[in-house]
């Protein structure tokens, strides 16, 4: 089975996991799959951190008529991101993602 890394999100909660090594490669691993749906329904939720890399070569694929290059995009997906994040947080009081706010 491919190498992936998972941890809780924080200590002090219940829910959520922070993930990391998960590539394309990996994912083809149908022990992997299974493991991160299992961590999905234990935990409710899962941080995939470490993936520009991975989301600037898929949005070289999927990025159909879009003028936007990659280093354009990349930052609307961080304010998505971090609108997302923002609220959760507003939500459960604490770091949930590591952002030090």
């Amino acid at each position: 089975m491919s190498s992936i890394h998972v941890r809780p999100l924080r200590d002090d909660l219940a829910f959520g996991a922070r993930v990391t090594g998960v590539t394309l490669a990996v994912l083809e691993d149908e022990q992997v799959r299974d493991r991160l749906s299992r961590v999905f329904d234990e935990r409710g939720m899962i941080l995939f951190e470490d993936v520009e890399p991975d989301l600037a070569r898929d949005w070289a694929v999927s990025r159909g008529a879009s003028r936007l290059e990659w280093e354009d995009a990349k930052h609307a997906t961080r304010d998505a991101w971090t609108r997302l994040s923002d609220r959760v947080e507003r939500a459960i009081p604490g770091d949930f993602d590591g952002d030090g706010r």
